[in-house]
């Protein structure tokens, strides 16, 4: 799993949201935290799971991998919102 935030809608033209970029770590995670995610679940995710994306999008196979993983699941995602 990877955490994340974005402000595409904003880059698209669309209104602003009110959740800048510092939600993620100002507000989520500790409500994580709160709910006793624990400190190693934290780590691998805001550390060590960006420290290997980042990792292997500088190896081309990798990258090719990471590519292929994720327009399939862009795949399966449109086909879901169909699927109601």
């Amino acid at each position: 799993m990877v955490l994340s935030s974005s402000a595409v809608g904003a880059a698209m033209g669309l209104p602003a949201s009110s959740h800048g970029y510092e939600r993620l770590l100002a507000d989520f995670v500790p409500r994580l935290d709160r709910a006793g995610i624990g400190e190693a679940v934290l780590e691998t995710l805001l550390v060590d799971t960006p420290r290997r994306l980042l990792a292997a999008s500088q190896d081309e196979e990798a990258a090719e991998q990471l590519r292929a993983f994720a327009e399939g699941f862009r795949s399966a995602s449109r086909q879901q919102r169909w699927d109601v």
